[in-house]
């Protein structure tokens, strides 16, 4: 049977996945340029991951040790799946995020072509197809 601990367990597991994921983003080229507004150094991105991956081995260490393996693991990859989850919509709609810059497609010669109702908009409105 599953331990009954209080909610707080849950919520350190949580955040502990949380966090590592956090990190582990900003040590990449895309996300941790969103979130820094500048390129990570080498050294920053060697830290960032330094500190990421135990924060997710704790997190799961902390789940094996309240709820017991069989438990501990379920658990781990639910709260894993949910911090995944969050930091995903979170980073798609961080605020100061660039909005794309239309829906175009980059042509063999490197022009972007609009496509859809972006077209209709820079075309005033006439389809230029026509």
């Amino acid at each position: 049977m599953m331990p009954d601990l209080h909610f707080g367990w849950h919520l350190a597991v949580l955040l502990l996945s949380l966090a590592g994921f956090a990190l582990l983003a900003l040590a990449s080229e895309r996300e941790g340029k969103v979130l820094l507004h500048r390129q990570a150094t080498a050294m920053e991105k060697h830290l960032f991951r330094g500190l990421g991956w135990p924060l997710l081995g704790l997190s799961f260490g902390l789940c094996l040790w309240a709820w017991e393996p069989n438990f501990g693991t379920v658990l781990w990859f639910g709260w894993l799946s949910v911090a995944a989850v969050v930091l995903v919509f979170a980073l798609a709609y961080w605020p100061w995020r660039k909005a794309p810059s239309g829906r175009g497609v980059v042509g063999r010669d490197g022009r972007e072509r609009r496509t859809g109702a972006s077209a209709l908009d820079a075309a005033g409105g006439k389809d230029p197809m026509r």
